[in-house]
């Protein structure tokens, strides 16, 4: 499974670099503002944060300061990057509440109602972002934003279905429900206004961040084209088809560059300064994160 992982990603990295006309990306690099890598790093620095914020608010760890989430946070973003992408993070992040509460069901079903809080959060701000794309006059661009609120709704409608279903059968089931049933139901009820809030605006800073890469290179778009492009590789990287998404990521970030007139050697040089800036950060919050006092939960 690695050396299968590891060779999707090595075909798609060299695809990118058989599509790249070199010369072009020698001169956006040549020109790169590194302010903006400085400024992207630090939002994604802040996204690491803010989602350590969002577990402190929503498992349930008793006496567990949020210093401790931070560590795992910025723990598992390091994982997620130099293991399997989202799910090897995930895992990591589960083992260390369950290390630190002694249970496994409530921090595994906490860690997937974040997960679904986040997905969901991701196609609210696509929503938004397409609407723009609807209005355009460009027929291509108005396509691909209708076909986005088509997938958006969709998968949001089936979600829905799902919940509902579930919801019903616990109701119908109240006095013979399992412990699992009851976890779970905990679980999504944890998702509060607050924690959408949080994870939409966790989605919004990924797409600013892009935007200063974009800005690095010298690229001006519409604010909806970065967050747009951010949304794409947040979900295609959750696929664990590649090594820490490495190709996956690199290849929606610069495929929907290029949809909106961005050259392709500017959209595959900015994906690949994402994918440097991120490996940057992931690796100074890992070592962040042993300055950080540690904390066992008794």
């Amino acid at each position: 499974m690695v050396a299968l992982k590891l060779a999707v990603s090595t075909t798609l990295i060299a695809l990118l670099i058989y599509l790249v006309e070199w010369d072009q990306a020698a001169e956006v690099v040549a020109s790169t503002k590194a302010v903006w890598l400085v400024g992207s790093g630090i939002l994604l620095m802040l996204v690491i944060f803010m989602d350590g914020l969002r577990m402190s608010w929503m498992v349930p760890v008793r006496n567990l300061p949020l210093t401790e989430h931070l560590r795992l946070a910025l723990r598992s973003t390091f994982v997620m990057q130099f293991g399997f992408g989202v799910l090897t993070a995930d895992a990591y992040r589960t083992a260390g509440y369950v290390a630190r509460s002694g249970t496994l069901l409530k921090p595994a079903f906490h860690v997937a109602a974040a997960r679904i809080a986040g997905l969901s959060s991701i196609g609210v701000v696509a929503l938004a972002a397409s609407v723009l794309l609807v209005n355009s006059e460009d027929a291509a661009i108005h396509e691909l934003g209708t076909r986005i609120v088509t997938i958006v709704t969709s998968v949001v409608l089936v979600i829905l279905v799902v919940l509902a279903c579930f919801l019903s059968i616990l109701k119908k089931r109240r006095n013979d429900v399992p412990d699992w049933g009851v976890t779970a139901l905990d679980a999504l009820r944890a998702v509060t206004p607050g924690i959408w809030v949080l994870s939409m605006t966790i989605v919004v800073i990924k797409g600013l961040s892009f935007a200063c890469i974009l800005v690095a290179i010298g690229q001006s778009v519409p604010l909806q084209v970065p967050f747009l492009a951010s949304i794409a590789a947040s979900l295609t990287s959750m696929l664990p088809i590649a090594f820490g998404g490495l190709g996956v990521k690199e290849g929606a970030l610069s495929g929907t560059a290029v949809i909106f007139g961005i050259p392709i050697a500017a959209a595959v040089s900015a994906a690949i300064f994402l994918r440097i800036v991120t490996i940057l950060t992931s690796i100074f919050g890992f070592l962040l994160s042993f300055l950080i006092p540690e904390h066992v939960s008794h």
